[in-house]
């Protein structure tokens, strides 16, 4: 039996809202890592990317890739949802070493993994 690639799992699932919470209120400081991950038009992309403000409620990142699927404000809750677009396809997850491996290379326009179950 084969298996089809939409079968195939992303490197973050699993992972609860209250985990990604939990992760980031306990480790979120100026240059920490974490990592973006957006969903659109069926492709998953993991962007790594550093913590540059801190602020309440929330805090800004600055991207690593040049290019990210997403045109949506680098600002997230503590939740992991984007500030500017909270119910949206860009949310943080817990940069696990599955999740690091798909971030692909930095120069590249960053479209890592194609079409998952989402």
């Amino acid at each position: 039996m084969s298996t089809s690639i939409h079968s195939k799992k992303p490197p973050c699932f699993g992972q609860t809202i209250e985990e990604v919470e939990e992760w980031l209120r306990t480790n979120v400081a100026l240059g920490t890592v974490v990592a973006i991950r957006n969903s659109q038009a069926g492709f998953l992309q993991y962007v790594r990317a550093k913590v540059v403000r801190i602020g309440k409620g929330r805090f800004e990142v600055q991207p690593e890739n040049t290019y990210t699927l997403s045109g949506a404000g680098q600002t997230f809750y503590y939740s992991g949802k984007n500030c500017w677009q909270p119910k949206g396809q860009t949310r943080l997850v817990i940069p696990t070493a599955e999740v690091a491996k798909a971030y692909g290379d930095p120069e590249s326009i960053g479209i890592t993994y194609g079409p998952y179950t989402l």
